[in-house]
């Protein structure tokens, strides 16, 4: 739970369509409340003539570390750019803790408006065998074991982007401007998990602005996944004209209320 929405604050903050597509790197700190700081992240855009990689990493620290059993997520977008606007070809995602790695690999086949999962899971076991029991041992003086598994599927969707390119071409799909955006539907993979339905809207009045500031431009994006625990899963986002996000808040998250990310460098290649 801790990882998952930390993930979509980081995810969800990195890329918001800049007036060109550049390469740099932010990297980010994201706390809970009380609890202070619980994870960092790095969001990467690298761009080579008419070819780009999006790369995001998080990890959890301290409690949430202990919590998640060391979880890290890793994604990656990787395709083409056309016309101004990222397409991507890949798209790839690894959730990885002590006792489990799990890989998903999608390919995009535009041209069918197909898109293909590869699943692989290892899941690390520790198994006492009688001869483990006769010589007194116990779980931890044993090496794990693997047990994998492989799964292939057609995605019950297509979209022609994944979350990343999307939230880069978020500006293009908004006419170019961040100001006053009016509720917009999106869709992408990694969106709702039905029909990868993203919304994006200005809010209504300003009261965000008394935690955001107002020194850049606030989008509400709402991704409708349950697992955030959040009032529709709204998250305020501060970005610059350029559109990297500054701030962001996940709001009245259950159990540990609003979930911080702030912006602590930005290198620009």
């Amino acid at each position: 739970m801790i990882m998952k929405i930390l993930f979509l604050v980081l995810l969800s903050g990195s890329f918001l369509g800049a007036k060109e597509f550049k390469s740099h790197m932010a990297e980010y700190e994201i706390s809970y409340g009380v609890l202070g700081e619980v994870g960092s992240g790095t969001a990467t855009l690298l761009v080579d003539k008419n070819h780009y990689k999006i790369e995001i990493k998080a990890q959890t620290a301290g409690l949430a570390k202990f919590l998640s059993q060391g979880r890290k997520d890793w994604m990656l977008s990787e395709g083409s750019i056309v016309e101004g606007k990222l397409v991507p070809k890949h798209f790839k995602k690894v959730i990885s803790t002590l006792y489990k790695t799990k890989t998903k690999s999608y390919t995009f086949y535009h041209e069918r408006e197909e898109i293909v999962m590869h699943e692989h899971l290892v899941r690390r076991v520790k198994q006492l065998t009688s001869m483990d029991i006769v010589m007194g041992r116990k779980k931890k003086d044993v090496a794990f074991k693997e047990n994998i598994s492989e799964k292939t599927q057609i995605v019950p969707f297509f979209a022609a982007n994944d979350i990343l390119s999307l939230f880069a071409n978020l500006k293009v799909y908004l006419g170019g401007s961040f100001e006053q955006v009016e509720p917009i539907t999106l869709f992408a993979l990694g969106g709702d998990r039905k029909d990868g339905s993203i919304e994006v809207y200005t809010p209504k009045n300003n009261a965000i602005e008394s935690e955001l500031g107002s020194d850049g431009h606030i989008l509400v994006v709402v991704i409708n996944q349950a697992i955030f625990s959040s009032k529709k899963g709204e998250l305020f986002i501060k970005l610059n004209d350029d559109g990297v996000a500054l701030d962001a808040i996940l709001k009245d998250v259950v159990l540990f209320g609003d979930v911080g990310m702030r912006l602590k460098k930005l290198k620009i290649y």
